[in-house]
């Protein structure tokens, strides 16, 4: 009778350390997953706003353009009366 008590704990003992094992490696994997999806989402974030800074650069160099050419259009400012 003692031999089978031993074995029916011994039997408990390995299923419970099994399902704890299923659940740690269920669990690593989650957790894999999840930071995955969030690295996969940080990087679709630094291209969006790589294309915005981009696209602001692009629309500041062509307002400095349109600066630039409506000075040079301008004309000389005339001397001050008195000199």
């Amino acid at each position: 009778m003692k031999t089978t008590a031993w074995r029916a704990a011994l039997f408990l003992g390995a299923l419970l350390l099994s399902a704890c094992g299923v659940e740690v490696v269920t669990t690593a994997a989650t957790v894999g997953e999840l930071r995955a999806e969030e690295a996969k989402s940080a990087r679709q974030k630094m291209e969006k706003t790589q294309e915005s800074l981009e696209e602001i650069q692009a629309i500041s160099a062509q307002h400095n353009a349109a600066l630039e050419a409506a000075l040079s259009a301008q004309a000389p400012a005339s001397p001050p009366e008195g000199e």
